[in-house]
């Protein structure tokens, strides 16, 4: 299996989405860390975001403005995994197509049974509003590129053409940057891609 890092999860400034005022879901409020205060190499600074005296585990993406493991399960990594299953569109491999689930369907839409070889895009912390100084969501990406003539993509495609019919909630899409994805989506689609070789 092939790893694919991406540079930092400070590519977008200091984790910005990380740094949110409000946190989500709640009446708490983050400490304003300027720019230039956000990495631990910097001096610490003099202020208290929760009761919860927790220094250890620090956020790698640097400060965030409020302390404690927040809304996440635990404190340090919290672990989530992406799939990303691809195919062609057709045997000339003219497009390159992704699995696009909805919302509704996630609770539904598990495979048994099948153990399919896949490849690793990415590991790294991503920017979310979710983290905090001592809790963050560290992400990996897997793709997962179906041939066209296995009994998965076959059962696969059963069960979209089904969907179709009945609420839409899978589909086959393009590879493309104009996809109305959020942030990390669209950065999976994009190492998804280069690993095949197609323009994002």
């Amino acid at each position: 299996m092939k790893d694919r890092y991406l540079v930092s999860a400070r590519q977008d400034g200091f984790h910005v989405n990380s740094r949110q005022f409000s946190y989500p879901n709640s009446k708490l409020t983050r400490f304003p860390v300027p720019e230039e205060k956000v990495p631990w190499e910097v001096l610490k600074l003099f202020f208290s975001t929760t009761k919860s005296p927790v220094v250890m585990n620090g956020n790698p993406g640097g400060r965030t403005g409020i302390s404690g493991r927040g809304a996440l399960s635990c404190l340090g990594p919290n672990l989530s995994v992406e799939l990303v299953i691809t195919r062609w569109r057709d045997s000339e491999k003219s497009v390159l197509e992704y699995l696009a689930v909805s919302e509704k369907c996630l609770n539904h839409s598990r495979e048994k049974g099948s153990i399919l070889p896949g490849l690793k895009l990415y590991i790294n912390m991503i920017s979310i509003n979710l983290n905090t100084d001592n809790a963050w969501v560290e992400m990996t990406v897997l793709n997962i590129h179906l041939d066209r003539k296995s009994q998965v993509m076959v059962d696969i495609n059963n069960t979209v053409t089904s969907s179709v019919l009945h609420n839409g909630a899978l589909q086959w899409q393009e590879v493309s940057s104009k996809a109305t994805l959020g942030s990390n989506q669209r950065e999976s689609l994009r190492l998804a891609a280069a690993l095949h070789n197609r323009k994002f």
